[in-house]
């Protein structure tokens, strides 16, 4: 990741999807993923908290554009 902040705003997400705070995390997650469109971490926690099937697909692809070996994209 790339700076302490965007680390620090992705633990933020994972802490709002623990919580059931989706849209809080959805909120940050796009937020990250405007300023850090190569980060395979942040397009998987943002395929959890999108509304469709179709936008899933879409975060995976993502992952799997950056990280091709990545498992859980994979399935």
């Amino acid at each position: 990741m790339a700076s302490s902040k965007a680390e620090r705003q992705l633990q933020e997400a994972k802490s709002a999807i623990r919580h059931g705070e989706l849209e809080r995390a959805r909120v940050i997650l796009a937020q990250l993923v405007k300023t850090d469109r190569s980060n395979p971490e942040v397009w998987l926690w943002l395929s959890s908290v999108v509304d469709t099937k179709k936008e899933r697909k879409a975060c995976l692809e993502q992952v799997l554009k950056y990280d091709p070996a990545h498992e859980t994209a994979q399935r």
